[in-house]
Order: C-alpha cells, then structure tokens, then sequence
C-alpha cells in the first residue's frame, strides 16, 4: 500500500536493471508489485504486507522484443523520425538537460494533452510511436487475457497490414482476429470521445464495436451491443469458483450508479479502482465485459488528464485478484493498477513522447484516507449481493453459461 511503512521507499540493489526506463519510476519500479513479497534478488527486504512468497518479477524487460522502443532494424524517435542507428533502443533519463532542456511551468505550457498527443499521432500515421505501441500493446493484453490465442506479432501485422499469416499448421479462431481488428477502431473511438460522458450509450456503443461481425453478432443469447438479457456469472479458469452478478433485469439500475461514481472521478487512486470494480462486479453484458471496461478505466483516465492503466496479460491473476478482493483487501487492485500506471509513464509517455504530453498523476494512498470511498464500495457489494440472491440467476451448481455454449463451460473466466 502506497504510505504505508510496509512498503519500500528506498532505491534498488546497485546494479539492478528491472526497469526500462530510469528516473523517478525506476526507484519505486520494485515497491509496487503486490504480487511479489520481496525486493530485487538479493536485497531480502520486504515491501508487502500479505504473506505471499513468489519469485520477483520486473515490471518490464529492459530489451524484449514487444518492448515499444525495440524494432528489428531501426530505432524511432517519438516523431517518427529515424534515430540514425539500429538495434534496440534505451531510454535516456527523462531527468536529463538533453530530453527536457525546459523546466518547471514553462516547460509544462509547451506540452499538450495525452489524448491530444495520441490523436496527432494517429491523424498524422506516425509509426512506432506514443499512439501505435499503444493501441497494439492494448489489443494485444486486453483480448489474451480473455482467451484470445494471437501472438504479439500477429496482433501486429493485423494492424500493419489488416492481414494474418499464420504456419501452416496453426489453428487460429477466427474472432480472435475479427475482435482483434475490432478492438483498434474501439480504441480509436475512445479517443475521439474522451470528453464525452459514460452513459448507456457510450459503453454499449463500445460493445457493439468490439462485438461486430463475431459469431455472437446477431445472436439474441448475447445482445452485442445492449445488455445482457440472461443472468451470467463471473467463472474462474477450469470452473474452479463462480461470482454471482447483478441479474440481467436489475442491470439498468445498477449501471446508472456506476455512471453516476465515473461522473464524479477524480485522479485518486481508489476512485479509479473503484469505478472499474464496480463495472465488472455488474457485468452488464453477456461477454466482453473486462474489455470494454478496461476501454472506458482508460478513456476516464484520458479525460481527467492523468496517466491511465494498461494492464498486461502477464498480470492477469493479481488483476483478477484484485477484483476479488476489493474492497475487503483494495491493495490488491489499487496497486496493481498503480504499477501498470507507472509502466506506461516510463515505457510508452517518457519514452516515445518525451516531453511532449503534460499529465497529473497522484500515486499516493492509503485505506484510512480512503475510508469513505472503501464504505461506499462496500455498500455497492452487498446491495449486489442481495440482487444476486433473490434473482433468478444461477447458483453454485448450475452453469450460467450452459445455453450459451451447449452445456460445455468455458475454460476461461467470463467476460472478465
């Protein structure tokens, strides 16, 4: 928990090179990583207060090759333009004279909107930039972490060419190229319409794109672009545990006060925890639901002009774990979001747009800050609760998914 006198606040073991970027970010790279109980290897300090014991993980390889400033042949700098050299590319330190030679207000006046900053760059088809690594990285993480069976590469060259080459023997589901395809113009319309309001409208907008042309398009069962009209659960991988949502009739009542908690968000870490556990504890809709919600978290993000969350499929189970244990144990969630912030700060903002977009980011918390906002996210849990058990949704031994799979239950969890 960020202020908390568990948590570390001291630099990294010398020599460490976990994050990607250095600067302010790369001291803290390490004391934001809930699923991980221990510093850098060697340093035997401990920055979590849950007793869980796992290898320590970097939030981002120095030099991968999915890292947005590695290319195969040339390094690009933020406009665009050839850098002059090839091989990967390594961060300069964004305290340096060379990369921000202008400090303090005027330097903040010269820069512009994130979501400025991504629509020039995609109006003006600049390549491997702020706006590219963004928008594949998303799709990317977003649709593995439900099922999706792409690679990277493959994401890519759906967005570079708008075709799939694939081995010769290699299966791939055709919707997960199609949602693929679909979750670039979704992206593309969060953008257009960050300013805009999250309503009704705006999210099953979303849901229609990202759901167009699948083989659920046009299926009463799963109403792509409205809610949902069947009660549903939340099914972890293997069916090994289920979380009962709010009923399919109750859906209307109970999104008009997540809309009503996204009108009044602000930059505050908990806040943002919240409004995106609330969607998902809802579900509105039969499937897609952790993809169009994660959209909206980084749209309201693009809005209040603050860093936003990218989060990665390699973080998926202390994603999902977040969303379970909010708002009982919020570090879990909070801080995951906070660690996925400060990688798209270092790795995408400060690497690919140096000092070019101007952005808010509060990174401090803690629960007994937070006490309002945790009570009202416990009052939303048990009137959700209470809708789930006198509906006439499924419970624990019957499969919400049976109709709409021919009674085989799905693999991965639902929608989330």
């Amino acid at each position: 928990m960020r202020g908390s006198s568990r948590t570390c606040s001291t630099r990294p073991a010398e020599g460490w090179t976990g994050s990607a970027c250095p600067g302010r970010n790369a001291e803290r790279a390490w004391t934001r990583m809930p699923w991980a109980s221990k510093g850098p290897p060697g340093d035997g300090r401990t920055c979590w207060p849950f007793p869980r014991r796992t290898a320590w993980i970097p939030r981002w390889p120095r030099i991968s090759p999915f890292w947005p400033g590695f290319l195969s042949s040339a390094a690009y700098a933020g406009d665009g333009r050839l850098r002059g050299r090839s091989g990967p590319t390594v961060c300069a330190d964004p305290d340096s004279t060379a990369m921000f030679p202008k400090r303090g207000e005027d330097a903040m006046a010269d820069r512009t909107r994130l979501v400025d900053r991504l629509r020039y760059e995609r109006d003006a088809r600049i390549d491997h930039a702020l706006f590219y690594w963004t928008q594949v990285f998303m799709a990317y993480n977003s649709n593995h972490m439900e099922g999706s069976t792409l690679t990277p590469e493959q994401t890519r060259q759906i967005y570079d060419t708008g075709r799939l080459l694939a081995d010769a023997d290699e299966q791939i589901r055709l919707d997960d190229a199609i949602e693929t395809r679909n979750h670039f113009t979704a992206f593309n319309y969060v953008i257009d319409h960050a300013d805009d309001p999250v309503d009704a409208g705006y999210v099953c907008r979303l849901h229609a794109l990202l759901k167009r042309g699948t083989s659920q398009d046009g299926d009463p069962g799963f109403n792509v672009g409205g809610y949902k009209t069947r009660d549903n659960a939340i099914v972890q991988r293997m069916g090994v545990a289920m979380v009962r949502t709010v009923p399919a009739g109750d859906v209307p009542g109970m999104m008009e006060r997540v809309y009503a908690a996204y009108a009044g968000l602000s930059d505050d870490p908990v806040r943002i925890a919240m409004c995106h556990w609330m969607f998902e504890r809802v579900h509105p809709f039969s499937d897609g639901n952790g993809r169009v919600g994660r959209l909206v978290m980084f749209k309201e993000c693009l809005r209040l002009d603050t860093v936003p969350p990218l989060v990665r499929d390699e973080n998926r189970n202390m994603y999902v774990r977040g969303l379970d244990e909010f708002p009982g144990q919020p570090g879990w969630l909070v801080d995951t979001l906070l660690a996925e912030r400060d990688s798209y700060l270092s790795s995408f903002i400060e690497t690919l747009a140096p000092g070019a977009v101007r952005c808010s980011y509060a990174d401090e918390w803690s629960e007994g800050a937070s006490s309002g906002v945790l009570a009202e996210a416990a009052d939303f849990e048990r009137d959700v609760e209470s809708l789930a058990a006198s509906g006439d949704g499924p419970d624990g031994d019957e499969d919400p998914f049976a109709s709409y799979y021919g009674g085989a239950r799905p693999t991965t969890r639902g929608g989330r």
